[in-house]
């Protein structure tokens, strides 16, 4: 959604989102069916209406984000601005500063997560590892996800991060412009540096 932002109106981005979730659920739904009969299961009507409604959540989960999007836009909000948080490149050019680093990002273009090795290698055998096991509290959570192993060497450390932040927090355009950040010539909407600067970076209004 992000990314459709930076490129296409606000309906072009309502329909990408509202696209987008049914044909992730389609997709579900009809891997669903195939494995109920590959396992023997007959695919009647009330078999099929039945797994058709079990991921319907997930259409429903889309309505969130388009009345967000309509109601920045009758508010008078950039479609950009509505979508973009402003605090991830405030924070990254804080991070920059205090470690003297250059931060170089490089985010994934939309439709390419299949080349995301952290998604791959990663978080799919993170599920495989807590597979059939209740997720009753942070502290499983994170142990499960501490405890994954593969046979190639991945390890996985995990802990839980009891911190508390402020929320509220609002940055204006004007301050995120002025950050030290250098678009590169390739889609600079998604692969940008940010190097330490001279002076600190904006305080929270």
């Amino acid at each position: 959604m992000v990314a459709a932002s930076l490129h296409g109106t606000l309906g072009q981005v309502v329909i990408t989102v509202v696209a987008t979730l049914f044909v992730y659920w389609a997709t579900e739904r009809y891997a669903e069916l195939l494995a109920a009969g590959a396992r023997g299961r007959v695919l009647d009507r009330r078999n099929v209406m039945a797994a058709l409604r079990h991921g319907w959540p997930m259409l429903e989960s889309s309505y969130t984000p388009v009345v967000v999007l309509l109601v920045a836009s009758v508010l008078g909000a950039e479609l950009k601005t509505a979508v973009l948080i402003r605090a991830w490149k405030i924070e990254l050019a804080r991070l920059a500063a205090e470690t003297g680093l250059t931060i170089t990002v490089c985010h994934l273009p939309p439709g390419t997560s299949k080349w995301n090795k952290i998604e791959h290698r990663l978080f799919s055998q993170i599920t495989m590892n807590w597979r059939g096991r209740p997720l009753t509290s942070h502290q499983i959570i994170v142990d499960l996800i501490g405890a994954t192993r593969t046979a190639t060497g991945l390890t996985v450390r995990a802990e839980l991060n009891t911190g508390t932040y402020p929320t509220g927090i609002k940055y204006t355009n004007k301050q995120v412009d002025a950050l030290p950040i250098t678009r590169h010539d390739f889609h600079g909407e998604w692969n940008y540096t940010v190097t330490p600067p001279p002076n600190d970076t904006p305080t929270s209004t």
